[in-house]
């Protein structure tokens, strides 16, 4: 069999990286913790809470993604070095200097290492794998000390001093090692380990990864889990694999994770096609969308419908089939009552403008510190400078805000018509994920899927699901229909020292996907 050329391989380069290579000023970025699990989601364009300490993002636009940054005060910077404080010691705790003029954080050229992988016979490749998973003898001895906590010889005052010197937190972590009688001659793992550690405590590193599906999936798992039922993002990709989920495509998605789901279905529509976003209560609640960085043709496409319009359109559907309804009455006197409002806006908005200008053509000679209400002058100034700025928006804007509040939550006109037609001509998506008992809501949204569609439920728990499987088994109504549940568990791969993770998450949640065949018709 012939080699593969390394010009197919370099053709074929590019379209392996996906997604913006540098920080946008305004995007939502996410920041991940280096030294240990857990991510925060930040937006990079002014002063933010990062846990207990506020940091500016600023610095980070225009910066490259993937890379490390080292909290400095409230600034990042870019780290070149981040592997320079993990030296390696031997036996007499001296510093073994490296040889090689290249630092060991340099990345090697993307297309040199696919030349020299492709130059690589099988055996060279077997020899090399070979070699990476055997097990090197471990330098140094454990047993040969006791903790008695007073091999460091530089305390806490010490310490201070160093970081008023100005030194960074390498450095710091680097005294650190010198100045304790007892890390040279612990074991290679143990220096590891006492490395990790310091650095995790005197450096804050962070690695910036850009807002996908996976990376926002894995922050709010290792964040809040219960805000999105356990949901790891092995089983979000999932549940984007089984439902089919492509650009042009009619999703229903039934959620109950402050938009999740409806932002990674989005993510991957690309602004093509549409989803039917069903909420439960007085508005929806999907602050987590604004983190997936969607262009505003993507958000176009999400529609919001209260809960309560499956039963009548689902009652339709059943009686009429698919079906493209006629318009909801009164969606006249709606969009007269919205052009009234926005003429009222209009007329207050040129209200302001001439009040303005009429305050700045007239100075008042004799004007004090107070008014007669006792409010000093600065004060109602400033008070009404506040009250009138929503008033200075443009036509566009206004307009939108007006329409945003009369149609983001699908009751009100335009809406509550599209609405009306949109359940009614079907889907051919289904994606139910919510904290509620499943097989009512599955029994309503199958009259609206279209047959040979398929669907896929998520639950955190395994019981609802087991009713949804014996619903349709016994109704017969889908054929594939599989319930499962995903095993996951992270390995520690570092040289020597390949083992699973001691603490792992019991479970990810539950799965049932299957096609949806269509309602069974009566024999006559």
């Amino acid at each position: 069999m012939e080699e593969p050329s390394t010009e197919n391989v370099e053709s074929l380069t590019p379209k392996m990286v996906s997604g913006p290579r540098t920080i946008g000023a305004g995007q939502h970025v996410v920041m991940k913790y280096a030294q240990d699990k857990g991510s925060y989601i930040l937006r990079a364009d002014y002063a933010q809470k990062m846990g207990q300490t506020r940091v500016n993002l600023i610095d980070l636009v225009g910066k490259p993604f993937t890379e490390t940054y080292e909290l400095k005060g409230r600034r990042f910077e870019l780290v070149h070095d981040v592997n320079n404080s993990e030296m390696v010691f031997g036996e007499d705790g001296d510093e073994e200097e490296d040889d090689k003029d290249e630092s060991p954080a340099v990345k090697p050229d993307s297309e040199a290492a696919i030349q020299q992988f492709n130059a690589m016979s099988n055996a060279e490749i077997n020899q090399y794998l070979n070699e990476l998973f055997v097990k090197k003898p471990v330098k140094g001895d454990n047993s040969v000390y006791a903790d008695t906590n007073t091999a460091q010889k530089l305390s806490t005052a010490d310490i201070g001093k160093l970081r008023e010197q100005g030194l960074n937190g390498a450095q710091i972590v680097k005294s650190l090692m010198e100045n304790s009688s007892t890390f040279g001659i612990k074991s290679d793992f143990a220096q590891a380990k006492y490395i990790k550690r310091k650095e995790k405590k005197y450096r804050k590193l962070y690695q910036v990864l850009p807002s996908n599906p996976a990376t926002i999936c894995e922050t709010y798992t290792h964040k809040n889990r219960d805000k999105v039922m356990n949901l790891r993002y092995d089983m979000l990709a999932q549940i984007l694999s089984h439902s089919g989920v492509h650009s042009g495509a009619h999703v229903m998605v039934v959620e109950s994770m402050s938009g999740l789901i409806t932002g990674a279905v989005a993510y991957r529509m690309k602004g093509e096609g549409r989803i039917l976003t069903v909420y439960a209560g007085q508005q929806p609640h999907y602050e987590i969308v604004r983190s997936y960085n969607l262009e505003p043709k993507d958000i176009e496409i999400i529609q919001p419908i209260p809960a309560t319009e499956l039963g009548p359109a689902a009652n339709d559907v059943k009686e009429k089939g698919f079906h493209t309804p006629d318009p909801l009455p009164n969606l006249d006197e709606e969009e007269e009552r919205l052009q009234k409002r926005r003429q009222l806006h209009e007329q207050r908005r040129e209200r302001d403008e001439d009040e303005d200008k009429e305050g700045d053509g007239e100075t008042n000679p004799t004007a004090v510190n107070e008014n007669d209400d006792g409010e000093s002058s600065g004060k109602k100034r400033k008070r009404e400078e506040v009250s009138r700025a929503p008033r200075t928006l443009t036509d566009q804007q206004l307009h939108q805000s007006i329409r945003d509040n009369l149609h983001s939550t699908g009751r009100a006109g335009m809406s509550r018509d599209r609405v009306h037609r949109y359940l009614r001509q079907g889907v051919d998506r289904l994606i139910i994920a919510c904290k509620y008992r499943p097989l009512p809501i599955l029994k309503q949204a199958l009259h609206l899927l279209a047959p040979s569609a398929p669907f896929v439920i998520f639950h955190e728990f395994l019981e609802p699901l087991v009713d949804c499987y014996l619903y349709l088994q016994e109704q017969e109504l889908a054929v594939k229909l599989v319930l499962s549940e995903t095993w996951l568990r992270e390995f520690q791969n570092l040289p020597g020292r390949f083992r699973p993770e001691m603490f792992m998450n019991a479970t990810g949640g539950y799965l049932l996907t299957g096609i949806y065949v269509g309602m069974p018709v009566p024999y006559n």
